[in-house]
């Protein structure tokens, strides 16, 4: 909700994570992780998404995760999370971040204001894109670090973020499901 209160605390890295470490990164361990994703029903979301999410005075970073049984990097269904964001107490603005597996395509920034360092993010992909999933796709990560300055923002401890967060896949099947999470975080501080 929007005059909501912050459901958690989002922890401030002590420094910014490796984006190529993926899962061997220790900072990853100790971000907030989002809970239960859920379909259009209210339902728990299949196939399975999570974030982990952290901050600090440079950027927001995330670690978007989907399992997915046929990974697709382009055409009309391309895998890719969507991420929406609000920070109280500034301007009224929403970053839209579709997320594409495409390593050549990994993010792309939609309605921001375009004005400081660009979207770092890599790509693990637990699988063979666009082969039907014949051999054997599990799942894929995108890890990203999206800069304050590159929103014209600069958050401090204390301060809501708001999140939606959502992905739609087509699985072998070829029926199109959808999942999302909504909440909000209080930015913490590194003490």
């Amino acid at each position: 909700e929007p005059g909501g209160r912050a459901q958690a605390r989002l922890p401030q890295a002590q420094r910014p994570p490796q984006l190529h470490l993926h899962d061997g990164e220790p900072a990853w361990q100790v971000a907030a992780v989002t809970g239960p994703w859920l379909d259009p029903e209210g339902q728990p979301a299949r196939p399975y998404s999570n974030a982990r999410l952290m901050w600090d005075t440079h950027a927001l970073y995330l670690a978007l995760y989907a399992a997915d049984e046929d990974i697709r990097s382009s055409g009309p269904h391309a895998d890719a999370f969507s991420v929406q964001l609000a920070l109280d107490g500034g301007p009224q603005w929403a970053l839209h971040l579709p997320v594409a597996v495409s390593a050549s395509e990994a993010v792309g920034v939609g309605g921001a204001r375009a004005s400081g360092p660009a979207v770092q993010a890599s790509v693990d992909i637990d699988g063979e894109p666009d082969a039907g999933g014949a051999e054997g796709d599990e799942e894929w990560q995108v890890f990203a670090a999206v800069p304050w300055r590159s929103l014209g923002l600069t958050p401090h401890p204390g301060q809501v973020l708001r999140l939606t967060l959502a992905r739609c896949d087509v699985p072998r099947d070829g029926v199109r499901r959808c999942g999302r999470w909504q909440g909000a975080y209080e930015l913490g501080s590194d003490g």
